[in-house]
């Protein structure tokens, strides 16, 4: 990693700013002394235009991940049909995509540090696009893995990176609000994706599947057009990264006012010191250091945990509401594909509530990270205890698991400084992809012994992250990013 030196920040010129006079540069001056001026900036430029156009960018390259990560489990009935596939052959089918995002996750961080967060995302949104296409041309189940993986590997390269981008480019007020909401377009691309198969194959028939594919592919072609024309780096890493000039520039342009060399100064000097502040020779030696290492250890298991609880469940569930047979009547696939869509639809409103809560003084990120835990707990129980409403409870439920998924994703991009955000919240990523991985084995084999016997394991997978989100450090509500904890 690059050492930030006081004197480097001399070494870059400033279009002849620093010749301005005394009561010139007084008159420009406009941040007070008692916090940091691009906190002062966030707060002034406030909900823009542009900090619009990257939530609503950050929430349509999440809806990409939603299609492609509740693909399999959506069309596992017709997927079975086309490739007559052995169970563990499902499975790895299954588990591929996961297997792609976990290696491209824990990459993320070296991939934006050497070509940039605007080049990755778009480059490997082009490539989703692609891959998807030729999906749609092969019924060959290696190839159809391969891209499969290929898929994943990019999504792992895009989602942390999109949501460290927002998080350093949103105001401290309602920050946590933003950062669950786009979540919601994990929701909206699996709707997206019911909603095709509704209107294309809506009994699942497999003379269908190749238009679906094709049809599905132009979500990520219409993100790319987006991220081409719209997305813009933060100005906290464009800074870090040695980008000055640009990130002043877009600060004036947004202010419309001229910065001191004074300004620019202490904002290099804020951004390159304190928590930003090198401490080690590598991004390993960062996070084993004291105040990192117990919070990152727990991280680790808690991102796991919540992938393994999210994505395992959401995989045996068309297989459990068809076995269910509710009232002695075995459903059509018409009417589990319905099912679907309404589990979906009483899902998606989790992250926004999950939002507001952790907005809350009281509660915070890790209070309201542990309360939603614990109501997904009790529901999942109920959806054992009282199956006739088992979609429903299991819908309820896994909203809050999806509450407390999305609360702590933001307190994990929040308590990292910008110097290791992108690779620690990248390998956190990683890991919660490893929990998916392996969550589609587990549950598929599980579910073998009895219907109820995965969500008995949910259940204890539930508690034991509950103990764990109990042992958090530190608490980031109402702190400024790269504060000291």
């Amino acid at each position: 990693m690059q050492q930030h030196k006081e004197e480097d920040f001399e070494k870059f010129s400033y279009h002849g700013e620093n010749q301005l006079d005394v009561s010139e540069s007084q008159k420009l001056r406009c941040f007070d002394k008692d916090s940091k001026i691009l906190d002062q900036i966030s707060n002034k430029i406030g909900y823009d235009d542009q900090i619009v156009l990257t939530i609503v960018l950050v929430f349509f390259l999440i809806s990409i991940e939603g299609l492609h990560m509740t693909f399999f489990s959506t069309l596992i009935l017709p997927i079975q049909q086309i490739f007559l596939l052995k169970d563990h052959y499902l499975e790895l089918l299954s588990g591929i995509l996961f297997a792609g995002v976990g290696i491209g996750s824990a990459l993320s961080g070296y991939m934006t540090s050497k070509y940039g967060r605007k080049f990755v995302i778009n480059f490997f949104v082009l490539t989703i696009f692609f891959s998807n296409l030729i999906l749609a041309f092969t019924i060959n189940f290696f190839l159809f893995s391969l891209f499969r993986f290929i898929i994943g590997l990019s999504m792992g390269l895009i989602i942390p990176t999109s949501i460290n981008l927002l998080t350093e480019k949103l105001p401290l007020k309602y920050r946590s609000i933003f950062l669950n909401f786009v979540w919601i377009g994990f929701n909206f691309g699996n709707l997206f994706l019911l909603v095709l198969v509704y209107y294309i194959m809506p009994n699942y028939e497999i003379s269908g599947f190749k238009r679906l594919l094709l049809t599905s592919s132009f979500l990520s072609l219409f993100v790319f057009i987006l991220c081409i024309i719209f997305l813009e780096d933060s100005y906290r890493n464009l800074i870090l990264k040695g980008n000055q000039n640009k990130a002043f520039d877009l600060i004036e342009k947004k202010l419309k006012i001229t910065l001191t060399y004074i300004e620019k100064n202490r904002i290099y000097r804020e951004i390159a010191e304190g928590a930003n502040k090198v401490e080690g020779e590598s991004i390993i030696t960062e996070i084993s250091t004291k105040k990192f290492k117990k919070l990152t250890i727990l991280l680790i298991f808690i991102w796991f945990i919540n992938s393994v609880i999210s994505y395992g469940p959401m995989v045996i569930y068309t297989l459990t509401i068809k076995d269910l047979k509710l009232n002695n009547i075995k459903l059509s696939n018409y009417q589990v594909l319905i099912n679907q869509i309404y589990f979906c639809i009483l899902n998606s409103p989790s992250n926004v509530i999950g939002g507001f809560v952790s907005e809350i003084p009281f509660l915070g990120r890790n209070k309201s990270t542990l309360l939603s835990s614990i109501l997904g707990f009790i529901f999942m129980l109920l959806a054992i205890i009282n199956p006739v409403n088992f979609t429903f409870y299991l819908a309820i439920s896994q909203a809050f698991v999806g509450i407390a998924f999305n609360i702590n994703g933001a307190y994990s991009s929040e308590v990292y400084p910008t110097k290791i955000r992108d690779h620690i919240v990248g390998i956190l990523f990683a890991f919660t992809r490893l929990g998916g991985f392996t969550s589609q084995f587990l549950y598929l084999d599980l579910y073998s012994l009895g219907i109820f016997i995965p969500y008995f394991i949910t259940l204890l997978f539930m508690f034991v992250n509950i103990l764990l989100i109990w042992t958090l450090p530190y608490e980031t509500f109402g702190k400024p990013l790269d504060d000291e904890f």
